[in-house]
């Protein structure tokens, strides 16, 4: 019987790369950064020989036997040498070799027990590990070794992150007018304060979802909080409880937000208009995903010079032929510091 080995991809990122020397003018005078859309260069390469962002990459496949069986991975964090993976309503550790370490919880209804795990965060201060069980509306408190501590009941969220402390949790909207886009929780669930969503929306007709990106991401100690469809990164200051504006996507075509209330409306206004998915930042660059007229991109934006990098999607189900430095096979799920993760399963 044929199994897919889930792998891992450790690519050590260089600190000193800049690939494309065109000079921005645009003068801006407000706080946030712009990501002009409008500087996009097309490229049909992800990466060349010489580009300098790819210091060293290293494959890690992860132990395959009946307790720790993985699928698809909808999120990973690297932290204290390990891997933290989330996969198919499970969420387990996997060494930096790929050695299966532990599993957190099991299905049920009983204390510490979950029903459909969507998301997790670790908080570093305490050494906690967060679960969010969707079915339940929970949040299970884990110790960093797996014990469990306490579950608190929640709203629907779409996303949770920690960062000093503070739980973050993104709610989600469901409804089209849900009041609040980001919550500062403290460990036992209670809300310390809370941010005004704006994006709101009147539901017509049945009922569809759309898929919601992670809104969080970190880096350089510090956190960063995107909502679906806004034209804005803000960064989050946990010892204030706010939210500053930090990035800017200027002449980008976003969607109507009456769109999402409606799912006709959303399926035609999906040929015309623009989505940003999946923002990850490093010293040099953002990377994201960019939704437009349909047809998925790879967009990186680089800081020295402001411009953009706009590059083909290779579908998982499409073999490439060619040097994978011109395809986007190292394109990160996630960073660490100075190093990216790429996720894939091969046959």
């Amino acid at each position: 019987m044929r199994q897919n080995r889930i792998k891992i991809v450790v690519i050590s990122l260089a600190l000193v790369a800049i690939f494309i020397n065109c000079k921005n003018d645009k003068i801006n005078n407000s706080k946030e950064k712009i990501i002009d859309f409008n500087n996009a260069i097309s490229s049909n390469s992800f990466l060349s020989d010489d580009s300098g962002i790819i210091k060293s990459v290293t494959f890690i496949s992860l132990e395959t036997n009946k307790e720790c069986l993985i699928s698809n991975i909808s999120k990973c964090i690297e932290y204290n040498k390990n891997f933290f993976i989330l996969s198919d309503d499970k969420l387990q550790i996997f060494s930096s070799t790929g050695k299966f370490v532990r599993r957190f919880g099991n299905k049920g209804n009983g204390p510490g027990e979950y029903l459909s795990l969507m998301d997790f965060a670790i908080d570093k201060v305490n050494k906690t590990v967060y679960i969010y069980d969707y079915i339940k509306n929970q949040i299970h408190k884990f110790t960093i070794d797996g014990k469990y501590i306490s579950s608190f009941s929640v709203g629907y969220l779409a996303s949770i992150d920690v960062v000093d402390n503070v739980l973050l949790a993104h709610p989600f909207n469901i409804s089209g007018v849900e009041p609040n886009s980001l919550l500062f929780l403290n460990g036992q669930g209670d809300t310390l304060k809370s941010s005004k969503n704006y994006l709101k929306f009147n539901r017509t007709g049945e009922l569809f979802l759309i898929p919601v990106s992670q809104p969080f991401y970190s880096y350089n100690s510090k956190s960063f909080f995107w909502q679906n469809n806004s034209d804005t990164i803000y960064s989050i200051d946990t010892k204030n409880l706010k939210v500053t504006p930090e990035y800017l996507l200027d002449n980008f075509n976003t969607f109507p937000i009456e769109s999402f209330g409606n799912q006709a409306k959303y399926s035609e206004n999906i040929k015309k208009y623009s989505m940003v998915t999946d923002i990850i930042e490093t010293d040099k660059f953002i990377f994201m995903n960019h939704l437009i007229n349909n047809k998925k991109q790879r967009i990186i934006f680089i800081k020295g010079n402001e411009n953009i990098l706009n590059l083909p999607y290779y579908s998982k189900n499409e073999p490439f032929k060619g040097n994978l430095l011109d395809s986007d096979f190292y394109w990160p799920s996630t960073t660490t510091d100075n190093s990216s993760v790429r996720l894939w399963s091969a046959i």
